[in-house]
């Protein structure tokens, strides 16, 4: 009789045990599920963005087009939002693919894009520019090269020509900011490999080396994205949870975006799917069959337009 208590007694305090570990677990859950955001529209509604950061090739365009006219309009904000655009391209590109397209979309269809707050960093950030009323350009942020750089560059890239071959460079651009070297062989090793390559023979003259979207080129240049962020944030006063950053690029190990990825600020991937720690990847909520722009787009909508 004893044992059968003991038994019972035994039984019924399983059974409590299992009562309060379920409803323990169900509140916990519960809770998590109301705190944690599910969806895109609750992560961008979680957070109170001052600033939109993005990317240009892959991101905001597809590479080597103009900026689209359904972009246009998504930037065409009532948000009064500060918009910045950072891109490994030259001014003149951008100018051609996305600020004229802006112009003259305003002009045709008689809407107003507030160029004042709107500010744009070319030459993998090494150059900054703001802009009047009138969509007029000034530049304001500007890290050049030193002639001994630059000469110390012109060096490398005949001490790769020996090792590689001297057509493993199909072509070059080069301005006082940003040296860009486009290669014969491309794909993201080989990327890495050149920008390792650059990386030992600079190392004493301080300069950054990144591999572009587009895992053909790579860039020299004083500074990183991340540096022209750093700009924007002290002149408007900003903290990274203000940041949302939209880029292409950051699963790469050496690519132009990585440091953009700011700790604190809401930063997507629009490119490839990435388990870089800080990434949201849209290709978890969007067509996964897609991404870039039309990604871009999708987000842009859901941030400026919430339903």
């Amino acid at each position: 009789m004893a044992m059968k208590n003991i038994l019972k007694l035994g039984y019924l305090g399983v059974v409590l045990s299992i009562l309060f570990l379920s409803s323990f677990e169900s509140e916990t859950f519960n809770c998590r599920r109301l705190k944690a955001p599910t969806s895109l529209e609750d992560i961008i509604a979680s957070r109170s963005i001052k600033i939109l950061v993005l990317d240009m090739d892959f991101t905001l365009v597809n590479s080597g087009e103009s900026i689209g006219e359904d972009m246009i309009e998504a930037l065409l904000n009532e948000k009064g939002m500060d918009i910045c655009i950072v891109t490994g391209a030259f001014y003149e590109t951008v100018d051609r693919r996305v600020l004229s397209q802006i112009r003259q979309y305003n002009e045709t269809h008689q809407r107003n894009f507030d160029w004042t707050k709107f500010y744009l960093f070319t030459d993998t950030g090494s150059a900054g520019f703001v802009f009047d009323e009138s969509g007029e350009s000034r530049r304001f942020f500007n890290r050049i090269f030193s002639l001994e750089q630059s000469v110390a560059i012109e060096q490398v890239v005949e001490d790769f020509r020996a090792q590689y071959g001297q057509d493993s460079i199909a072509k070059t651009y080069e301005s006082q900011s940003k040296f860009t070297s486009y290669f014969r062989d491309t794909g993201l090793e080989a990327m890495n490999e050149y920008v390792e390559f650059f990386s030992q023979r600079l190392s004493s003259f301080e300069v950054k080396i990144s591999s572009g979207g587009n895992r053909e080129s790579i860039d020299i240049t004083m500074v990183d994205k991340g540096e022209a962020l750093r700009v924007v944030k002290t002149i408007l006063g900003l903290n990274n949870e203000d940041f949302m950053v939209v880029g292409d690029s950051f699963k790469d190990e050496y690519s132009n975006d990585k440091s953009m990825l700011l700790e604190g600020a809401l930063v997507f991937n629009v490119g490839e799917v990435s388990s870089r720690v800080g990434l949201i990847n849209t290709s978890d909520y969007f067509d996964s069959d897609t991404c870039g722009p039309q990604h871009t787009l999708n987000l842009l909508n859901l941030f400026l337009y919430p339903t």
